[in-house]
């Protein structure tokens, strides 16, 4: 049966089937795969036995080893318009860091409600003139006005 790990702890790994609405079930790895050193991530895609052993690492499409994740559909890289204030070379570093993994990503700049509207549109446009024509998506959010909230959660569903 193929399954997807959604959690690790200890030796325990606790996975979703295939097409399966009944919840988490919980696995062990097998010894041969532990003996071969197989490490296995959140994320990935697994065969299971009747025993709800994990007998097989499936092929993954992207991975992560800091935090240690597979099968990403998409990264939100999150920053702030103030406080802390913006910083490009730091969002510039994720966003490539991303792209060398191929994973699909894009921005989300939160706490649009601490600026003054006029200081605001200049660095949505500052923003967009520099990440729109590379191909990235821009949310712009309000944690604490909830603005954006529902967009952010529909783009990632």
């Amino acid at each position: 049966m193929k399954a997807q790990i959604y959690k690790i702890h200890s030796d325990f790994y606790y996975a979703n089937l295939e097409n399966s609405i009944s919840g988490l079930i919980e696995c062990k790895l097998r010894e041969v795969l532990k003996k071969q050193k197989i490490k296995i991530k959140v994320g990935d895609f697994v065969e299971i036995d009747e025993n709800n052993a994990i007998i097989s690492l499936l092929d993954r499409k992207n991975t992560l080893s800091r935090p240690q994740v597979s099968n990403l559909d998409i990264v939100a890289v999150v920053a702030s318009f103030l406080e802390p204030k913006i910083d490009f070379i730091q969002l510039n570093r994720y966003l490539t860091f991303l792209k060398v993994h191929k994973i699909p990503a894009f921005i989300c700049i939160n706490k649009d409600d601490l600026m003054e509207r006029e200081d605001f549109i200049k660095a949505k446009e500052e923003i967009e003139k520099i990440y729109k024509p590379l191909g990235y998506d821009i949310l712009y959010t309000s944690a604490i006005l909830k603005d954006g909230i529902e967009e952010f959660k529909n783009y990632i569903k």
